[in-house]
């Protein structure tokens, strides 16, 4: 029982059934012992951290059935709360002007089709139909142009790293010749030239073993 699911069920009576003046009847499911008269009451075990101390609680859960029934013809067509906007919609087939009941917008939508002639739902279909194509002509559209759009950027990234790598190309070669010409026209050692000029010792050394 500690992963059962409540079950709601709601019966849209067109009929009288039994006695009573109501419009919406509730009904629940209790369990009561037959010698204590008690009632079975489901726990469930859960744990906290309060305090920083880890509390095991036993809280009381409700998984048994519910029952609704609503007597579509005992209602007066007054809307009291946000339930009777629905039952108002299921008697009259229409919403009633300033419902805000939860995705009650999405019946104004099912009836408005529900009461189409066949001419204007093959219209309406034949609209949507339409309107699917359209957006995935966009969609297509959309995904060539990023796609373009990818491979220009790649194009622009390959471009500057050739340039990028022409220039350190060049920036090496100036570096080798400094240090040639450093060699050649003195007797200083290669920490000394690696000092002056700012390269790594063993960059200095390499030049040197090539000469």
């Amino acid at each position: 029982y500690k992963d059962i699911h409540k079950i709601i069920s709601i019966s849209i009576l067109f009929f009288n059934l039994g006695r009573g003046e109501d419009y919406l009847y509730r009904g629940t499911t209790t369990f009561i012992g037959m010698n204590d008269g008690k009632p079975l009451i489901i726990k469930r075990k859960e744990e906290k951290v309060i305090n920083g101390q880890k509390v095991i609680q036993f809280n009381d859960r409700n998984i048994f059935p519910e029952y609704y029934l609503i007597r579509v013809e005992k209602y007066k067509n007054i809307v009291r709360k946000k339930i009777d906007e629905w039952i108002y919609l299921i008697k009259n087939n229409n919403v009633k002007e300033g419902s805000t009941a939860k995705n009650i917008e999405k019946a104004v939508e099912k009836l408005a089709y529900i009461n189409m002639s066949e001419a204007e739902k093959k219209r309406y279909q034949q609209f949507l139909i339409n309107l699917h194509r359209e957006e995935d002509i966009l969609d297509t559209a959309r995904n060539e142009g990023e796609q373009i759009g990818f491979k220009k950027a790649e194009r622009k990234i390959q471009q500057a790293e050739d340039k990028a790598k022409q220039a350190e190309s060049k920036a090496r070669q100036a570096e080798d010749k400094s240090i040639l010409a450093m060699m050649q026209n003195t007797d200083l050692t290669d920490e000394a030239i690696a000092n002056i000029l700012g390269l790594p010792l063993k960059r200095v050394q390499q030049i040197r073993s090539t000469t």
